[in-house]
């Protein structure tokens, strides 16, 4: 791209790098909290290295609470050169404080629905994720994410055995780790196979799961339609059980 020396991310690879679904990168682009992908020179839909710390951020607050018309007026503000203001700054924490509010309200609704008899599941989604530290309030809480660690997987398996070793007092990878895991070592078998022109490997990548075989990786199969998108990897259902998320079909 233009101004950008690294190696333009597609929708899919965007995606596979954040962990979100590319439909939710499109609502973002639509909603203009996300500048909007350019077009590649093979009219492939592409997005500079930035977008990923970009896509974090929205991440981020909406889990803390902001709305996507308050990340409107926020990141437009800042794309134009501004900086967050004081109001910004307050009602940020005024977020942090809520979002504690709904954590622990969550937390206690499977142990209400206990008192009451009742047996209906709870499902909260990934912006949930590390309920299960709340204790027995939180067990038995249905979570949707796109990575469970506990996930039974050859890929899985080695990558969780490979940050236990080189991070031993870290605790258990989360999704943001076996992305950023996968991502390192899928753009390591495109480089084997095009070298070291950034052009050759972008090609590389785009031919995963078509002209090359698809890339297993932690968060599951990774291969990458002609639009670039991702679109067969699962979202996870998982339950807290005894203090830790874990594979919902394991009970």
């Amino acid at each position: 791209m233009v101004g950008d020396e690294t190696i333009p991310l597609s929708t899919g690879q965007l995606a596979s790098r954040t962990g979100v679904s590319p439909d939710t990168l499109r609502h973002y682009e639509r909603q203009g909290i996300l500048p909007a992908a350019e077009r590649s020179s093979n009219r492939y839909r592409v997005f500079p290295e930035s977008a990923v710390e970009r896509v974090a951020l929205i991440r981020r607050a909406l889990a803390v609470g902001f709305t996507i018309k308050e990340l409107q007026r926020i990141l437009g503000e800042r794309d134009r050169g501004g900086a967050p203001c004081q109001g910004v700054r307050a009602l940020a924490g005024e977020k942090r404080a809520d979002v504690g509010v709904r954590l622990a309200g969550v937390a206690r609704a499977p142990q209400q629905g206990g008192d009451a008899r009742l047996t209906l599941p709870v499902l909260a989604s990934d912006g949930f994720d590390g309920i299960q530290d709340q204790g027995t309030l939180a067990e038995g809480l249905f979570i949707s994410t796109g990575y469970l660690v506990g996930t039974v997987a050859p890929a899985n398996e080695r990558f969780v055995a490979a940050y236990r070793r080189r991070y031993p007092e870290a605790g258990l990878p989360d999704q943001g780790a076996a992305a950023s895991y996968d991502a390192v070592y899928l753009v390591a078998s495109a480089i084997s196979r095009a070298g070291n022109d950034r052009l050759k490997v972008r090609d590389a990548i785009s031919e995963i799961g078509t002209r090359a075989p698809a890339f297993d990786g932690a968060v599951g199969r990774l291969a990458f339609d002609a639009n670039g998108d991702v679109p067969d990897v699962p979202v996870r259902i998982g339950m807290v059980h005894a203090g830790e998320l874990v594979p919902a079909r394991a009970h």
